[in-house]
């Protein structure tokens, strides 16, 4: 009947919000649906699951707060500081659509806007004036002070990625462990997050089952080796990659306390015969395995062989110290139902 609202008159919210979750994780579709009438926009941002946030610009924690504060019910956000705040900030138009997004605000915070940030399809109300850090320096990326407004809005978080955030530290890591138990994966990369970080997260999230560590510079054996003692039974995945301080002293640790691991990428110089040795000898439920260990040899490629029997997939990268020996454990039982060379510099 023209005119008339029958989808809505005709579904309850309970079933709305399930048809919103359904849509799917692509963030076009979900504004769109954001954008039918209030209603919807309402049970959006009440049900909305996953969002990938910018990190860098001088609004970074103010975009992330605000955005975390209309949608509480987020499980999986990335946080990239190649993607800008500043980029999404738009000068809104002198329009009657401007008087109405001001008129929403409290009087109290009109004086101080002059710009008005776009993000998945919301406006959000910043201040017009640069917000200097506490050592009077501005900031221009993500501070804990963000990353502490994400795990206090958003206690489901159950995946959380960070990418090239160079300016959060163990600190705010460490609230992400406090208020997020039900974290269950976390990326670090190209963060400088120290072992505090990584040994409250073991602490704190104990159904963490994958966990992937690439250039986190401030990350050592210590770290990582408290992160896994303390949740290391839950660890299906693992991967670590140019970690300068990470050796085989972790290995030996994921060796002892990840029994159930499956899945394991590991690229490091440091590395060698023994940290691998460790690994094929403690996880025997590995069905995936990457190296690029270039300190590892044959008693490695031979403990794989004679350990792993469950191995599906093993990949290998610049491995300059392995002969056919190597491979003779694996003709005599170890079901290896497949095999994927990737010998890149080979010698």
């Amino acid at each position: 009947m023209k005119g008339a609202d029958l989808i809505n008159v005709a579904l309850p919210e309970e079933l709305l919000e399930d048809v919103l979750r359904r849509v799917g994780g692509e963030k076009l579709d979900l504004d769109a649906c954001a954008l039918v009438c209030r209603r919807w926009r309402r049970l959006d941002r009440a049900t909305r699951r996953s969002a990938k946030l910018p990190a860098s610009g001088v609004h970074a924690d103010e975009v992330v707060g605000l955005f975390v504060e209309r949608f509480p019910a987020l499980a999986d956000v990335s946080i990239d500081e190649r993607l800008s705040a500043d980029a999404a900030v738009v000068s809104a138009p002198a329009s009657r659509s401007r008087r109405h997004v001001i008129s929403s605000i409290p009087s109290g915070s009109r004086s101080r806007m002059s710009r008005v940030p776009r993000f998945a399809g919301i406006l959000f109300p910043l201040p017009s004036e640069q917000t200097p850090s506490a050592d009077g320096i501005e900031s221009f990326c993500l501070t804990d002070v963000g990353l502490t407004s994400l795990a206090r809005g958003c206690k489901g978080l159950e995946k959380l990625s960070l990418v090239w955030c160079s300016a959060i530290s163990s600190s705010g890591l460490v609230r992400v462990a406090e208020n997020c138990k039900k974290l269950a994966s976390l990326d670090i990369q190209a963060c400088y997050i120290g072992d505090p970080g990584l040994v409250a997260i073991g602490e704190g999230c104990n159904l963490l089952n994958n966990l992937s560590l690439r250039f986190v510079e401030g990350a050592t054996d210590e770290g990582l080796i408290g992160l896994i003692k303390s949740c290391g039974q839950s660890l299906l995945s693992l991967g670590i990659a140019n970690c300068a301080w990470i050796t085989d002293a972790s290995l030996r640790a994921v060796g002892s306390h990840c029994p159930n691991l499956e899945i394991l990428s590991l690229e490091s110089e440091l590395v060698k015969n023994e940290g691998v040795i460790s690994i094929a000898k403690g996880c025997h439920f590995l069905k995936n395995l990457k190296l690029q260990c270039i300190g590892a040899g044959d008693e490695a490629l031979e403990a794989i062989g004679s350990c792993c029997s469950l191995l599906e997939i093993l990949s290998l990268n610049n491995f300059e110290r392995f002969t056919d020996r190597a491979f003779l454990p694996s003709r005599k039982g170890a079901r290896i139902l497949q095999i994927l060379f990737s010998m890149i510099a080979c010698y």
